[in-house]
């Protein structure tokens, strides 16, 4: 199923990715990079992905660097006064950000509209996407605005939901709220 999720999106899909925990969807996302840097012939592709916890994007970051992957976390909880600068410069190929600072702050807008973002972002991952639907009328309404970052990067950009937590109901709530487009569900 990772296979097939990786193929989707290298195919210009949106995926829709429902497996369950400890099942390895983030290396799904984490290894695209890498594998769009192959097939492009050059170094840089990027992959952003929304996360809702900074514990969560913090031992990713920290997984991923140890498998050479080059990760990064922005916004709360960053204590590296040189990262902002390396995922600004697009010297991170997974970044990490909270659905609030992707959202809400202008700073990042400005990234993902900058022409190393234009360039070299093949994609933008949702992970814990049930969040959308499980928090978003109460807790973290950033969620329901996600889908909005579809007018700020490439058209030809797509999107990555993943997730342990699945419904059907969930499924269509998360692809309204991401304006996925026709997403593979893997």
């Amino acid at each position: 199923m990772q296979v097939e999720a990786i193929q989707s999106f290298l195919s210009g899909h949106d995926v829709f990715v429902s497996l369950p925990i400890g099942y390895g969807k983030s290396i799904i996302y984490a290894i695209l990079p890498l594998i769009f840097d192959r097939i492009r012939g050059k170094q840089g592709s990027i992959i952003v992905c929304i996360s809702p916890l900074t514990a969560i994007m913090m031992d990713q970051q920290t997984k991923f660097q140890n498998m050479g992957i080059s990760a990064e976390f922005v916004g709360e909880g960053q204590r590296d006064p040189t990262a902002w600068r390396r995922v600004l410069n697009g010297e991170v190929q997974l970044v990490y950000i909270s659905p609030e600072h992707i959202v809400c702050n202008p700073r990042y807008h400005h990234v993902l509209r900058s022409g190393t973002y234009k360039e070299n972002l093949f994609g933008v991952v949702v992970d814990e996407a049930h969040c959308g639907n499980t928090w978003e009328d109460q807790f973290r309404t950033a969620y329901a605005s996600l889908g909005d970052l579809r007018s700020i990067i490439p058209s030809d950009v797509n999107f990555m939901a993943v997730t342990a937590t699945a419904t059907h109901a969930t499924f269509e709530i998360v692809k309204e709220r991401l304006s996925l487009r026709n997403p593979i569900v893997s």
